[in-house]
């Protein structure tokens, strides 16, 4: 409980969030309450929740997740090829391709981040965005 039981006004009318009596930020959404941040620091629980609302309201949950957020452009090849090589590992458990497939996948891969180096930065405009990361989804 915080040190203090009167819960704060809302820093201005329009604040999305409402104070909890567990000294917390929140808002209900889709029937569930979240939390984003404590009463003394209502800019980054604001933050917090503007980050995190789109995501919540689609359902996904990216603190189970542990899901980070990137920029596109913030990814090396290498991370490209990792998030590939993980997916194809995933099609070979399910039996939508084979492992021999999956070995040829990573040779390329190799070949690939050997070529260009290992933090080369993806650019994904150059790689064309949408077909790269759709295919990894």
């Amino acid at each position: 409980m915080p040190a203090s039981d009167t819960k704060p006004r809302q820093p201005y009318v329009e604040f999305p969030l409402t104070a909890h009596q567990n000294g917390q930020w929140c808002k209900k959404i889709k029937g569930k309450i979240w939390f984003f941040g404590v009463w003394s620091d209502s800019d980054a629980a604001l933050a917090k929740y503007l980050d995190e609302v789109d995501e919540i309201q689609a359902g996904r949950d990216s603190r189970k997740t542990g899901v980070v957020r990137v920029s596109p452009n913030e990814l090396s090849v290498s991370d490209i090829c990792n998030l590939f090589l993980e997916r194809q590992q995933s099609r070979v458990a399910t039996g939508d391709i084979t492992s021999r497939h999956f070995s040829d996948c990573l040779k390329s891969c190799q070949r690939l981040v050997e070529h260009l180096g290992k933090f080369h930065r993806a650019h994904a405009e150059c790689w064309g965005h949408s077909l790269i990361f759709d295919s990894l989804a």
